[in-house]
């Protein structure tokens, strides 16, 4: 685009050589070109689809600038920038920060985007990529794009493999009860590749391979579920519910729970929330019911 102006800021920390040998087709980066196509990316995700025309042209032109910047910097541990097009009508505009080292492993480098709108710092994320380094080259592995209610992202690990995962979360304007959703991109180190996953209202306690989440509804019809991890794969193992009285919306009382254990959704009533429900932090809220 003609009329954008461009501010690259990096900044290179030691020096250090990869070491991957290149299993998959990739595009030269010294050309400032990066395979970006989702034919073969099977952890590409798109939550919804109103980027502002502004945006997306913003995006596709400053990739291949930021992509040159960081092509610069293949040989180092550790990197970071900030790339700044113009702004539109709004006095907004699109910009974005890398990261490039070993965000997710020790033993495999990545590169991390983070497009956000607005004025830098303070912009609100609307798009994020994940690129592998090898020999060279960048794959893109991950296009995200969020919702207009993001509320933050994080590297964290999620469940309990030693490895970091990238999460993005979101929090809706409208609703009547708990919704907190996030989206994980979770590590796989055998191939440096992201499986994704959804929760709800998670509460992540990788020590012991856990993850809590609930559903959407008001106190009383309010329900806590708790997963395992096999992997990277979610296993549903537990469930408590408010016991149901006459109606669905309303509480049996004297107040007891249901507990559902699976496979097999075996059930049993108990009339004690059982004490690791207690700790999390929407616990108040399901038995709120009981105070009304």
């Amino acid at each position: 685009m003609k009329y954008i102006s461009i501010l690259i800021a990096v900044l290179v920390v030691s020096c250090g050589q990869a070491r991957h040998k290149d299993s998959q087709p990739s595009t030269s980066v010294a050309d400032a070109l990066a395979d970006t196509s989702p034919e073969n990316n099977a952890s590409i995700s798109f939550t919804h689809d109103d980027l502002l025309r502004h945006d997306s042209l913003q995006i596709d032109s400053l990739t291949p600038v930021m992509l040159a910047a960081v092509s610069n910097t293949l040989n180092k541990d550790s990197a970071h920038g900030l790339i700044k097009g113009s702004p539109d009508k709004s006095g907004q505009g699109i910009y974005a920060t890398w990261d490039y080292g070993t965000l997710f492993s020790a033993d495999k480098k990545h590169l991390l985007v983070r497009w956000r709108r607005g004025d830098y710092p303070e912009g609100y994320l609307v798009y994020s990529d994940i690129y592998l380094s090898k020999n060279d080259r960048l794959s893109k592995l991950v296009m995200d794009t969020a919702f207009l209610e993001t509320t933050g992202d994080t590297l964290q690990d999620v469940n309990g493999d030693g490895y970091k995962d990238y999460v993005v979360s979101s929090y809706s304007g409208v609703g009547c009860c708990p919704r907190d959703a996030q989206v994980g991109y979770l590590y796989d180190n055998a191939t440096g590749d992201f499986k994704v996953e959804s929760f709800f209202n998670p509460t992540y306690i990788p020590s012991q391979r856990l993850v809590y989440e609930s559903n959407y509804g008001q106190t009383g019809l309010f329900a806590f579920y708790k997963s395992k991890w096999v992997g990277l794969e979610k296993v549903l193992v537990e469930s408590i519910h408010p016991t149901p009285g006459k109606t669905p919306i309303e509480p049996a009382f004297p107040y007891t729970f249901m507990l559902f254990r699976y496979p097999g959704e075996r059930t049993s009533i108990i009339k004690a929330v059982p004490e690791e429900y207690k700790r999390l932090g929407l616990y108040e809220y399901f038995i709120l019911y009981q105070e009304q």
